[in-house]
């Protein structure tokens, strides 16, 4: 009987462990709350405490695909793209944090056998209502909300292998269907 109760609690301890491990391993919350936090702690890793990047981190739309979230975010002046994945308990780890100049960020990514385009921008005027890029030849559309910071997503062809689009291809309309692209600044 005591054998019994010392391996019982033996696994109770070993189950509490590994749930607590793996709950380390997907820290961020699930309402992502501490996610400004934990994006500026991976921005700053080894760096030097007086100079830091993040001082400013604004989260904006996010895109779900399969069981992972990308998230259009600012850091300090720069538009970026968060990719997290999500655990078994709803809580997420960071996978990627990419950032840079420019009103737009811009990407393809592969899920379940399937590929699909990622574009996030700022749309401060709230001009641009359709977006057209062109990847390996076949043009997408994409609806864009009535935002100043969005982040859309369409399935694109699975033959693909660009896995950016041809921006000087990027075409832009507004609301009436005109061609605006000249008009939209990229920087």
């Amino acid at each position: 009987m005591k054998k019994t109760l010392l391996i019982a609690a033996a696994l109770v301890l070993t189950l509490a462990a590994a749930a607590g491990l793996y709950a380390a391993q997907y820290p961020i919350r699930a309402d992502q709350s501490n996610l400004a936090e934990y994006t500026r702690q991976r921005i700053n890793q080894g760096r030097s405490e007086s100079f830091p990047v993040g001082k400013q981190i604004n989260l904006y739309d996010f895109v779900d695909i399969g069981r992972d979230r990308f998230v259009l975010v600012e850091i300090d002046e720069s538009l970026g793209q968060l990719s997290l994945q999500r655990g078994l308990t709803g809580q997420y780890r960071l996978g990627s944090v990419g950032y840079g100049g420019g009103n737009f960020r811009e990407r393809v990514v592969e899920s379940g056998g399937k590929q699909y385009y990622l574009l996030g921008g700022r749309n401060t005027d709230l001009a641009i209502t359709e977006i057209v890029v062109s990847l390996d030849g076949r043009e997408y559309c994409l609806d864009i909300p009535e935002k100043k910071r969005f982040f859309v997503c369409t399935q694109i062809d699975s033959a693909i292998e660009e896995t950016h689009s041809d921006l000087d291809d990027m075409k832009f309309f507004d609301k009436d269907g005109r061609d605006i692209t000249d008009t939209v600044k990229w920087n």
